[in-house]
């Protein structure tokens, strides 16, 4: 993991995405490029979780728009999920990430034909 580029990719000022990509795994599953540049930094295993347990979960639960938490600590991260009136819809815990300690949150919207990850400065 390239912690540098991951930090400065996540907390760079955007003003929207300004485009999509589609998951290898699930076509449904967009994710924007600021994502993706966080993902290339290296952490594509968070694309592939989210790409293949979130919709369910968001389609489950019947909620629009969810905020992935990525809470990272000493290697080890654990992923939630929250909805409407901050409820935990989802939670997962990884015991290995090379990600830089810190919370990191991503939106994840259901857009009926599709599902989009997003940085919260992209929304």
């Amino acid at each position: 993991m390239d912690t540098n580029t991951f930090k400065s990719a996540y907390s760079e000022f955007r003003n929207g995405a300004n485009e999509f990509y589609k998951h290898w795994a699930q076509e449904s599953f967009h994710y924007s490029d600021g994502v993706k540049a966080c993902a290339d930094a290296g952490c594509h295993w968070l694309l592939d979780v989210a790409a293949t347990e979130l919709p369910a979960v968001l389609k489950d639960k019947d909620e629009m728009l969810g905020c992935l938490h990525v809470s990272v600590q000493d290697s080890s991260a654990k992923l939630y999920m929250t909805g409407g009136a901050d409820k935990v819809l989802w939670e997962r815990s990884v015991p290995y990430t090379d990600m830089p300690d810190g919370e990191w949150m991503f939106y994840v919207a259901d857009e009926l034909y599709r599902r989009a990850m997003i940085l919260p400065s992209e929304y």
